[in-house]
């Protein structure tokens, strides 16, 4: 609530007060009232706080979820509530694509270790590269997963092992027709329409995050469009990725920026986002336009919203 609205209304009747004689004292303490009462008739104690993040004045049309982990330790609390959120608990089939890894037999049997227990049939691999992107059945595969799970590691790597294959398209339909898209690190990456490489055209060497925020620096690949209006960075509060995702809402015009922490997980459902694990998240929205200042990047409207888990916000979709 904004109270700068009731302050000018008290200031602005202070002085008149002072200048009523005594017997007119009385009359005047209605005045006094009005502002407080018009702030208890604003605010219902017992109304649930719901934040909204304004995505779209539409409803998200799919009938899946996502389950978006920024990386880090997949602690087992965060992995119960994926698992069961997915419905993989009681029916249904996870299946785990690593192509993002270099390791991938490894990355599955990390997952199977983590999941396989907690899930009522044994988690399944489908593992994709230039020598099997048309095998017969992988749409089948995709659609039938109650849970579909992207791996950390290299994101670009993912989308160049599908490349010519069904896979982003099946992806897609499967979110749409009820499934759970589940990801950590660069499988958070991958839930955007644009993705963050983390590469550079000023700093020809990798780094963890940008150290300046320049225009025309970031260097973007497409993702598989999940969220095609929001763009993701993950490990982000740990490895202080600010500069990198402003300097995306520079690049991206209109795009919402969500910065997710490691061992941290934002569930998004229908119209809602909720968060679990152990961090935060934080969203990014430029209210008005972003500018180039002599190749630097200015704004004097940014608008950042954090939520710790438990939290649950409206996400309306466009």
């Amino acid at each position: 609530m904004n109270f700068s609205f009731f302050s000018v209304i008290i200031f602005n009747i202070h002085p008149y007060l002072a200048n009523l004689k005594s017997h007119d004292m009385r009359k005047s303490k209605c005045l006094l009232l009005l502002p407080f009462l018009l702030i208890f008739a604003c605010a219902n104690p017992d109304q649930k706080q719901e934040s909204s993040v304004k995505q779209s004045p539409s409803s998200n049309p799919a009938k899946g979820s996502l389950f978006i982990i920024g990386g880090g330790e997949l602690t087992p609390g965060l992995m119960l509530s994926m698992v069961s959120l997915s419905g993989c608990d009681t029916a249904g089939v996870a299946l785990i694509l690593p192509m993002s890894s270099i390791e991938t037999d490894s990355s599955y049997l990390y997952m199977l270790d983590n999941i396989g227990h907690l899930c009522k049939n044994k988690p399944q691999m489908l593992m994709l590269d230039s020598s099997n992107t048309n095998e017969p059945g992988i749409a089948e595969r995709i659609a039938g997963a109650s849970l579909i799970y992207l791996s950390g590691g290299d994101q670009s790597r993912f989308m160049q092992r599908i490349e010519g294959s069904v896979v982003a398209e099946e992806i897609r339909k499967a979110y749409m027709n009820g499934s759970m898209i589940a990801g950590t690190s660069a499988g958070a990456a991958l839930m955007s329409k644009y993705m963050i490489t983390g590469d550079q055209k000023l700093v020809p060497q990798y780094e963890g995050t940008y150290s300046f925020l320049r225009s025309e620096n970031a260097i973007y690949t497409e993702g598989l469009g999940l969220l095609e209006n929001v763009i993701i960075d993950q490990h982000f509060v740990v490895r202080s990725r600010y500069n990198r995702l402003i300097s995306a809402l520079y690049e991206k015009p209109g795009l919402l920026g969500m910065g997710i922490d490691e061992s941290t997980a934002a569930f998004i459902k229908s119209d809602s986002m909720k968060l679990y694990g152990e961090s935060q998240v934080l969203l990014f929205e430029a209210l008005s336009s972003m500018e180039n200042k002599d190749g630097r990047i200015a704004t004097d409207s940014l608008l950042i919203r954090i939520f710790a888990p438990g939290q649950k916000t409206l996400f309306k979709w466009r």
